[in-house]
């Protein structure tokens, strides 16, 4: 079994199956983040994230490490509402700025 535990309606996992990635219905608009976090010397960074395009290219990536898969139910179904995992600092790059700040942009997922 998947599912390490659960709490307040949230099922805590350590796999992804195919569910499918949905905003949380019961989070304000302003909780929908994503964070990443590493110190100095790490060589992996900390990810974490609740907004469904960053979920999904982060699952779609060949380097992401899932760590937690935070699901609920959602109009009958399980859906993903979050993940917790690591990217190696490596992967990371703050480059030029973007022609646009939508967030889905901010992962992209490496070919081959």
């Amino acid at each position: 079994m998947n599912t390490v535990k659960s709490s307040g309606g949230y099922k805590i996992e350590r796999k992804y199956q195919g569910q499918p990635i949905r905003l949380d219905p019961t989070a304000d608009p302003k909780e929908n983040e994503t964070a990443l976090h590493f110190s100095g010397g790490d060589r992996l960074a900390w990810v974490s994230s609740y907004e469904p395009a960053v979920i999904e290219g982060l699952l779609h990536h060949k380097h992401f490490r899932l760590e937690q898969l935070i699901t609920m139910r959602i109009d009958g179904c399980d859906a993903v509402v979050g993940l917790i995992g690591r990217l190696p600092i490596g992967t990371l790059r703050i480059g030029r700025r973007r022609a646009s700040d939508r967030h889905d942009l901010i992962v992209t997922t490496p070919h081959g």
